[in-house]
């Protein structure tokens, strides 16, 4: 069974990578210990419908919260002030200023300039919903002209 292609596990890198192919983009918010997370990748992601989309259709950005990993420089959170020293908190203050969540996982459909094309979806079952999740944005997007999508 193919695999998802991750493209990026930076946003500002994905973004790029987006308007050099023309694609919308799924901002995945996970961490490397999210249950929920890995129960969506394991019996949502695995849909040849699902599958197909993430790989063809989208470029897909997983910023991982609890990333330990330390920043080349210190960050200063637009939320609390606080200095951010990991990648982790900054994917987390990200998200929390952006979408005013702080729970993943949280999936974010956006266009190639960062406009949202949806409501988020945070975790819940069923394959089903979530092909009409990503449809949903895939289709707002078109009728937008954000971008191109094959």
């Amino acid at each position: 069974m193919p695999i998802i292609s991750i493209v990026s596990k930076d946003y500002f890198e994905g973004i790029a990578y987006a308007n050099e192919v023309n694609k919308p983009v799924m901002i995945d918010f996970t961490g490397h210990g999210c249950v929920n997370c890995r129960k969506t990748e394991e019996h949502i992601w695995v849909d040849d419908r699902i599958r197909t989309i993430l790989n063809d259709s989208l470029v897909l950005i997983s910023l991982y919260v609890d990333d330990d990993k330390k920043l080349d420089q210190v960050y200063i959170s637009e939320n609390t002030g606080e200095k951010l020293r990991n990648v982790g908190k900054k994917w987390a203050d990200f998200q929390i200023v952006n979408f005013q969540q702080n729970s993943q996982p949280l999936y974010v459909l956006a266009s190639k300039d960062q406009k949202v094309l949806t409501a988020p979806r945070a975790y819940e079952t069923g394959v089903d919903g979530y092909l009409k999740f990503l449809e949903c944005g895939l289709n707002y997007n078109r009728s937008q002209n954000h971008n191109k999508v094959d």
